[in-house]
């Protein structure tokens, strides 16, 4: 062969080799069956999206639908009205151990209801319809605590657990919710300090239910918060109505001003409405498909209002709270049971 013909030909097999290598059938195999799995794949994702409902059950919208514009929100966020009034439990200091933690403070028994009145105890069907539990609430420092007296067969009221919500300033405004009917326990709704400091304050609603021998967070939402400093000012309101009926739910009015007098001036304001349906599976008036949701579609379409997504995404966060431990009165015990809880 001439040497012309054979240089030619060696270049024409290196170029074959550069841009079209040999494959292993292995590899070939392999790459096939990634394929034929992606393609699955994208029919199976095409079919959950032509087979997508909304969250909310079609009674719920309908719900949704026709109560948008029925009432306005107040500019003033709503106040617990406290059944103990101003009324907490007396110490008695001639008696007060050094060591003393706060469930050694309050008495261990009542003898009667009228006895645990007179201590300063309220009292309800809170966790059946059989018998009544008293509460007893006591403010010591800066903390607050509600104490729970059961009645045992002999109508003897004995402490059982204690309620701390994590409040500064001696803040505990209780009252107890009929939400279900006069024929069902009583809820228990306290309003207490949240974040708190120069130029913040934070006001929080929680209720609670008793489920399965314990209570649980049914609904905390923050009612207030104002963040005043550095140039920036902050205002946020919730309101909310309990609706009572064949679909329980709490209704709220949110609204979110933030104001920015710094080198770069920023004005932003915000309403909006939402339904809490109460949710028997998880004893609960959030519902875990329905936060998802709100939370995914609040950072879709460039619509990235954060503090409202924190919103929803706290919820989630309450659903998966374990029931409220029977005696936790502890500061550190408190810190850390609500520690990833918050909405700034």
């Amino acid at each position: 062969m001439p040497e012309g013909i054979r240089i030619k030909d060696q270049t024409k097999r290196n170029m074959q080799n550069t841009f079209c290598p040999k494959i292993p059938a292995g590899t070939i195999k392999f790459l096939t069956l990634l394929i034929a799995f992606l393609v699955l794949l994208d029919r199976q994702v095409w079919a959950d999206q032509t087979n997508w409902s909304p969250a909310y059950s079609e009674k719920q919208l309908d719900i949704i639908n026709n109560s948008l514009e029925k009432w306005k929100q107040d500019q003033k966020y709503p106040v617990v009205k406290d059944i103990f009034g101003d009324i907490c439990y007396q110490l008695n200091w001639r008696s007060v151990k050094a060591d003393a933690t706060p469930w050694d403070l309050v008495p261990s028994t009542f003898k009667d209801e009228q006895e645990a009145r007179e201590a300063g105890c309220q009292c309800g069907y809170l966790k059946s319809m059989q018998k009544k539990t008293c509460l007893l609430k006591f403010c010591e420092g800066q903390g607050v605590w509600i104490f729970v007296y059961d009645q045992d067969a002999s109508g003897k009221y004995i402490k059982t657990g204690v309620i701390t919500p994590p409040s500064w300033y001696q803040l505990a405004s209780v009252a107890l919710v009929d939400f279900f009917g006069s024929d069902k326990p009583k809820f228990i709704l306290v309003e207490h300090q949240g974040d708190h400091g120069t130029g913040c304050d934070e006001k929080i609603h929680w209720l609670l239910g008793w489920h399965d021998g314990a209570f649980h967070t049914v609904f905390r939402e923050t009612v207030f918060l104002q963040i005043d400093g550095l140039g920036e000012q902050t205002c946020y309101r919730l309101n909310y109505n309990f609706v009572k009926g064949k679909l329980p739910r709490i209704e709220t009015q949110s609204s979110y001003d933030l104001v920015s007098v710094t080198a770069s001036p920023y004005d932003f304001h915000c309403n909006w409405s939402d339904w809490l349906f109460w949710n028997e599976k998880d004893f609960s008036f959030y519902e875990t498909r329905i936060e998802d949701e709100k939370a995914m579609y609040r950072t879709s379409f460039g619509n990235e209002f954060h503090f409202r997504q924190n919103v929803e995404t706290n919820r989630l966060k309450i659903l998966k709270l374990p029931p409220l431990p029977q005696k936790m009165w502890d500061g550190e015990e408190v810190e850390n049971y609500w520690k990833d809880i918050g909405v700034e």
